[in-house]
């Protein structure tokens, strides 16, 4: 319950924060701001090397033993590879940004911000290191708060203080590079306080960092797909289009992704309750689980795409009148949001019965085909063609995981209200 709320917190917070930038600055520098978002974000899920993912598990099990020199040594080693490899990101960033030039962010060519970004990887590659060790230790809420709500919450913070106070121009990407500056060091912080804790002479180091690099692997390339297919319509428009367009395009996005919260909070609840029926009996009380959980997001969702729907423009308004640009672009984003929240929790679903790799499969298409479709679409129908592959990705994503928790599982995972 915990982590729903400090999700909620974080969706909450991102979206006041687009809403202050949208009512005080341009569309522009609300673009300008989605896509340095989006260059960080991807950056860093190539740079963790999945080291996150595999430190929560590390750390858990080396507690359950009471062996701290190994979760040292696990620490040290995951720093030292992800640093390193965020390190090769950073330097092929640094060479590839001047050879774009004016076609991707030109406003910050040579300025000190390109160099903030670079730093800002290698800064929330370690935090999320910290933030995973934590979770590791059972430190459950600060984690959650620290990777979550934390960058979202002080960049809003700063932000307000900064146009406020002190000057308003270059106010979006300097309160958002101290949020992220003061989260890592809150992390550190919490992990040096919590790791003094535990008694230093016991256990041993058993596991060689060779062995962490096996097991974060295939976390790496799930991770980094989930976030390609997360920004790649923006990364795209900026490519293509110009920041303007990023940051019309972006308010619809967000307007749209409220229709998830259902979903959210449904899986935070249900997610675990899937693998404990599947590990019990396999199909029969899974089956009861998955079709109540089903029917709980549809119908607390679509409500919410119909509203939205019918007061799409309303909404865009709210952001500014230049905004309402959006609607088409929002209308089509809801009919993928409608298909992702039919088709019920199949992700999760995969995820909690030993289908991880099946998942990523699916994942990896649907990645693929996000990125062609926007090659594609975006030069020959702007936002409206990003909005396109986003929803024909998201389309393509739960249509597969039906068919294929259906084929493994013999589950029906989405809800049909007018079956009898």
């Amino acid at each position: 319950m915990t982590a729903l709320i400090l999700r909620s917190l974080a969706l909450l917070m991102s979206f006041v924060t687009v809403l202050f930038i949208s009512r005080n600055f341009s569309a522009k520098e609300l673009g300008v701001f989605t896509l340095v978002q989006s260059v960080l974000m991807i950056m860093i899920s190539i740079g963790r090397f999945g080291m996150h993912q595999s430190m929560i598990k590390r750390v858990a099990v080396n507690k359950a033993k009471n062996n701290v020199i190994g979760i040292r040594k696990d620490y040290s080693n995951a720093l030292f590879v992800s640093i390193g490899v965020s390190l090769l990101i950073v330097f092929a960033y640094l060479l590839v940004m001047p050879i774009l030039g004016d076609r991707f962010l030109p406003d910050l060519q040579g300025s000190m911000y390109l160099f903030a970004i670079a730093g800002s990887v290698i800064i929330l590659v370690w935090r999320d290191i910290n933030v995973a060790s934590l979770r590791g230790l059972k430190a459950i809420s600060i984690s959650v708060f620290l990777e979550q709500a934390s960058v979202h919450l002080f960049t809003l913070i700063f932000l307000l203080v900064i146009y406020f106070a002190i000057e308003p121009e270059g106010a979006i990407l300097n309160s958002y590079f101290l949020a992220i500056l003061s989260a890592f060091l809150i992390s550190q912080w919490f992990w040096y306080r919590e790791s003094n804790k535990l008694d230093h002479t016991q256990g041993q180091a058993d596991f060689s960092r060779r062995d962490l690099i096996n097991l974060s692997f295939p976390m790496l390339l799930s991770s980094s797909l989930l976030m390609l297919n997360q920004w790649m319509d923006s990364l795209m428009l900026g490519y293509f289009l110009n920041e303007e367009e990023v940051g019309l395009y972006n308010v619809a996005l967000r307007i749209s992704n409220l229709v998830m919260i259902p979903l959210f909070a449904v899986n935070a609840v249900a997610a675990p309750k899937f693998a404990e029926d599947y590990s019990k009996d396999g199909r029969t009380s899974l089956q009861g689980t998955v079709s109540q959980a089903s029917k709980m997001i549809f119908l607390l969702s679509i409500p919410l795409v119909v509203v939205l729907g019918i007061g799409g423009e309303f909404a865009l308004s709210i952001f500014g009148e230049e905004y309402t640009a959006s609607y088409l672009p929002l209308l089509i984003l809801l009919i993928g949001q409608a298909v992702n929240v039919s088709a019920g929790s199949v992700m999760n679903l995969l995820q909690m019965t030993g289908y991880e790799k099946l998942g990523n499969r699916i994942v990896l298409a649907s990645t693929v085909t996000n990125i062609v479709l926007n090659v594609l679409l975006i030069p020959l129908y702007g936002a409206i063609g990003a909005a396109i592959a986003t929803s024909a990705s998201l389309v393509m994503w739960n249509v597969l995981g039906i068919i294929y928790v259906w084929k493994k599982l013999k589950v029906r995972s989405f809800y049909w209200p007018f079956r009898s």
